[in-house]
């Protein structure tokens, strides 16, 4: 495989079988996904199927947050490095069903706008904010204005209260699956030794990174992962220039920083962002699997779920390590 950039396509929704084993283990996990992370996550793995990665082998999953590839990789048999700035605990739905470690440590004076964006803590009983009691609580639930953002909510909490498919999946065979480590670092100070990986994947979420950093995130990349290993990495693609959007407090990115940052020439470059933003703004499945979540607000790079507003599109970069 060679180093390549390119604009990830809505044809990727043709896969039946990945976007199955995407949608079994949000069901599991109960959780849902960005607009565009199925056409991330198909890529990956399809990548994935064409390096022929054997089962057992290491891979980091680069600020991996609570997302799903993690967990997908897993129930393929890998052992998964789950990267994240971000201060973690085992979600209630991966319990007694895949085995996971923490390390790493706390990033004392480590600041970045993000980790306060990212509150994992908040959906998992610690650190959260107080709702202010029972009956503030009741008074925005029957708030006529928020009514669809509550029957939104009220939904998910019902799907989290009984997950009948977590509870078949823990009835489940689980001993080819690999472990997975939560390891709390940096993308410019991964705690782990040189070439301590056989694959790097990162799923939206370089472009949350500080954007001077970015160069020297890319080089730390390059030395955890073993000779001759991959980086698999999707981000954000900008149609002409590098923008930052406040909302998602995320960068986009043009074809040229991209091609300087990971030393990727032009050769080895599909960039064609109008006709693979009119694919996504045709795609029919694209609208159907839309998260209710991205059709109540303005605030996201995908407003009110008009795919004719979307702020950027994805793009899927593989760099090898010579």
């Amino acid at each position: 495989m060679q180093d390549k950039i390119e604009l990830l396509d809505a044809g990727l929704l043709n896969d039946k079988e990945k976007l199955k084993a995407i949608d079994h283990w949000l069901r599991v996990m109960g959780w849902s996904n960005g607009w565009h992370y199925d056409l991330d996550i198909i890529w990956i793995l399809r990548k994935i199927d064409e390096l022929g990665l054997k089962k057992g082998s290491t891979i980091i999953d680069a600020g991996a947050g609570l997302g799903v590839t993690q967990f997908i990789l897993a129930a393929r048999g890998y052992n998964v490095i789950s990267l994240d700035f971000a201060d973690r605990r085992v979600p209630k739905y991966s319990k007694n069903i895949f085995t996971i470690e923490q390390a790493g440590n706390d990033l004392i004076g480590y600041t970045n706008e993000y980790m306060e964006f990212m509150d994992y803590s908040r959906n998992q009983g610690h650190k959260g904010k107080k709702s202010g009691g029972f009956l503030q609580l009741l008074k925005k639930l029957l708030d006529p204005k928020r009514l669809r953002l509550n029957i939104y909510t009220v939904n998910n909490l019902l799907k989290k209260l009984l997950n009948i498919r977590y509870i078949l999946e823990t009835m489940g065979n689980h001993e080819e699956f690999g472990k997975i480590t939560f390891l709390r670092g940096t993308f410019n100070n991964i705690p782990l030794g040189d070439n301590a990986a056989d694959l790097l994947v990162s799923v939206s979420a370089f472009e949350h990174n500080t954007y001077d950093d970015m160069p020297s995130s890319i080089v730390e990349f390059m030395r955890v992962v073993k000779k001759n290993s991959l980086l698999l990495i999707t981000t954000s693609a900008s149609k002409d220039k590098d923008w930052y959007f406040k909302p998602s407090k995320g960068w986009n990115f043009s074809k040229e920083t991209l091609s300087a940052w990971f030393s990727i020439s032009e050769s080895n470059i599909v960039f064609s962002y109008p006709e693979v933003f009119k694919g996504i703004l045709g795609s029919n499945l694209l609208k159907k699997r839309m998260p209710l979540s991205y059709k109540l607000s303005a605030e996201n790079g995908l407003p009110y779920g008009r795919l004719n507003d979307a702020q950027y599109i994805p793009v899927g970069i593989v760099k090898v390590k010579k």
